[in-house]
């Protein structure tokens, strides 16, 4: 690495270790800002939008598109991985055969560090909370506790309304939707069972009265504003322009002939007793305002990121061709009901699930601006694949930074052996110790500038926090304020940055970058 990219890399490093946990508000504090906005994070996906390395920084490269494969497959630990990769390769660049001796050991006896620390799960609330408020917390957006405690008891709902939809082996994107909006205070959120949609809807007068029963529903996914093709229609009589546009046509027949055939298709639908009309674009205003006097209610302009929902919510299979109809029985789905409600100055239709279809969650998200909304939009998905994951494996791991210590210390231990101590392997596994615990520093309110366990009294006074939380727990108790970690992507952000520091090594070992390009 040349020196540019070198303090590239330890400044990402810096980043890494600075905008985590509370040390990250107090950061924030000791900014100097000139008559300049700052924008803070300690989402790891929001700085890796806007830290981009150079064409010939390709280790830098490597390390953040990694990452960013990381965060896409695990949703979780990008902070830790990018700590981890990044502190393990700079710590021991250099250190020659011996560097990776040390990181093939230490990943050897990752899981048995990692298998002690795991904790069996049981969804309890103070439980679910506890993990929650780990990933909710990251971001500063959410550093308030009422902020975070309130969206862990949204988020909480919104899951356990989906859960039976990700039994029937659905992901939970196909069960739980997110609504956001912003200019609110975040407790202003809260979960709705069924399916909010930021589209217009008419609501026919007869459905309004009657609302005993499951409603059928039928859903377009083509447009119904113009009849574009007689023909393929209902095996109806073939017509042509030229004959409309003929001197001796009148002006409307076109229309008429239009309406007719609309007609047609809004009477074989109220024959087969079709209460609600979805359409993913446009719905033709004559055939609206027919439909709507039958007491049909209509909802159009569904676009594309409703279609899929509405299916899964109604059980309907899109129609996309008149032609290819078997019938209006093999198509329809039904809903519980349809309500229009006025959310933010604006229209919204809900869909509740109807007896025996697929359960579906609506979280609206509210947060004061921009920045904090984008933090959102990060975190949240992220704790609701975090808790699926963890309700699938049934354990998790101890937050703050205490699985951190216990890896630390299965390191220390595998160091100090007596066949190691006479090589520069213990130097690297060491080094490497060191590493996880200045991550686990970084997540301290005084920062790992302050405070490092690996050059202070605070290592052993951590370690003997996380032996005592250990003891409550088979105790039976949990600590106030305890935090837990989904044991899956932290396992994946540990190993995973351990595979990519050993590349890292291996890759500096064999190519001098200065004049041979990588990829």
């Amino acid at each position: 690495m040349d020196q540019e990219e070198l303090g590239q890399a330890q400044q990402l490093l810096r980043c890494a270790r600075r905008m985590v946990g509370p040390a990250a508000s107090l950061q924030l504090h000791r900014m100097p800002v000139a008559n300049a906005p700052v924008v803070a994070t300690s989402s790891c996906a929001q700085v890796l939008k806007f830290f981009v390395a150079q064409p010939n920084h390709h280790i830098l490269k490597l390390i953040l598109d990694s990452t960013q494969e990381h965060l896409s497959s695990a949703r979780d630990g990008g902070w830790l991985f990018l700590q981890l990769a990044l502190g393990i390769f700079l710590a021991l660049r250099g250190r020659g055969p011996v560097a990776l001796e040390g990181v093939a050991l230490s990943a050897q006896h990752l899981d048995i560090a990692l298998q002690k620390s795991r904790i069996p799960f049981e969804l309890q609330l103070t439980h679910v909370l506890a993990l929650l408020r780990s990933v909710l917390c990251k971001p500063i957006a959410l550093s308030d506790p009422k902020d975070v405690q309130h969206l862990s008891v949204v988020i909480l709902e919104a899951f356990l309304h989906a859960v039976p939809g990700m039994d029937q082996g659905k992901g939970w994107p196909e069960v739980l939707r997110f609504e956001w909006f912003c200019g609110h205070d975040i407790e202003w959120s809260w979960t709705h069972h069924g399916l909010v949609l930021d589209t217009p809807g008419s609501i026919g007068a007869r459905q309004r009265a009657e609302t005993s029963g499951d409603l059928r529903l039928v859903l377009f996914d083509a447009s119904l504003e113009e009849w574009l093709r007689p023909e393929a229609a209902w095996g109806m009589e073939t017509y042509t322009v030229e004959t409309y546009l003929s001197p001796s046509t009148p002006v409307d027949a076109l229309r008429r002939w239009e309406i007719s055939q609309f007609k047609k298709l809004a009477d074989s639908l109220l024959k087969s007793g079709v209460q609600v009309l979805c359409c993913q674009k446009l719905v033709d205003p004559w055939l609206m305002d027919y439909l709507s006097s039958k007491g049909v209610t209509i909802l159009w302009r569904l676009s594309i990121r409703h279609i899929e929902f509405v299916r899964q919510l109604s059980g309907a299979t899109p129609v996309t061709s008149l032609a290819a109809l078997p019938g209006w029985q093999e198509v329809m789905g039904r809903v519980a009901s349809v309500e229009l409600k006025r959310i933010c100055q604006r229209d919204y239709v809900i869909l509740t699930t109807a007896a025996g279809a697929t359960a579906i969650s609506t979280m609206l998200v509210s947060a004061p601006d921009d920045h904090a909304l984008e933090e959102l939009k990060q975190c949240l998905p992220q704790a609701v694949h975090c808790l699926w994951e963890t309700v699938q494996s049934g354990f998790v791991l101890l937050g703050a930074g205490l699985t951190e210590l216990q890896v630390a210390a299965e390191l220390d231990r595998l160091a100090s052996m007596h066949l190691l101590e006479r090589c520069g392997t213990a130097v690297a596994l060491r080094e490497i110790a060191s590493c996880f615990k200045d991550a686990a520093a970084s997540l301290t309110p005084s920062g790992p500038e302050s405070q490092c366990p690996s050059t202070s009294a605070a290592g052993a006074a951590m370690m003997d926090a996380a032996s005592r939380v250990l003891q409550r727990w088979k105790e039976g108790s949990l600590p106030d304020g305890m935090v837990f970690d989904a044991e899956l992507p932290k396992r994946k952000a540990i190993l995973g940055a351990m595979n990519l520091a050993g590349i890292l090594l291996r890759i500096g070992r064999a190519l001098d970058f200065r004049t041979t390009p990588l990829g």
